[in-house]
């Protein structure tokens, strides 16, 4: 949900801020982890030793973000919109424990992320059909 405040209109330019919360759904496809050997001695490479494969992990997350531009007044119904917006999605579990692991009595999960932001520059047009 999205909430955004004029500022006014001065010579057919508005400036506006706004701000919003939600929720996102972020789903992680399955890693898979492949180790690979060397001879102790050569130091030559003696191929694939190991392979683990995690299960992703899936979630909701709080997500908000903070808004703020301007729009310009093009013609009485139409306008040419230029603003910026942050958002954050926060931190949560991406996978798992491979299967080995989980036999020997781990739980939970294994990888966990701080969550993402971005940074937006937006530019349109709008036009009011009243």
């Amino acid at each position: 949900m999205n909430g955004y405040a004029d500022l006014g209109t001065f010579v057919g330019i508005t400036p506006y801020i706004g701000a919003g919360v939600g929720v996102s759904h972020l789903t992680y496809s399955d890693l898979t982890n492949v180790a690979y050997c060397v001879d102790g001695t050569t130091g030559a490479d003696t191929g694939v030793c190991a392979v683990a494969s995690h299960p992703g992990e899936s979630s909701w997350r709080f997500a908000w973000a903070l808004m703020a531009g301007t729009s310009y007044d093009v013609t009485k119904n139409l306008k040419f919109d230029l603003g910026y917006r942050y958002s954050h999605t926060a931190g949560g579990n991406m996978f798992g424990f491979d299967a080995a692991t989980a036999a020997a009595g781990a739980s939970g999960v294994q990888g966990k992320d701080n969550g993402f932001s971005t940074h937006q520059i937006r530019a349109g047009l709008r036009y009011a059909i009243w």
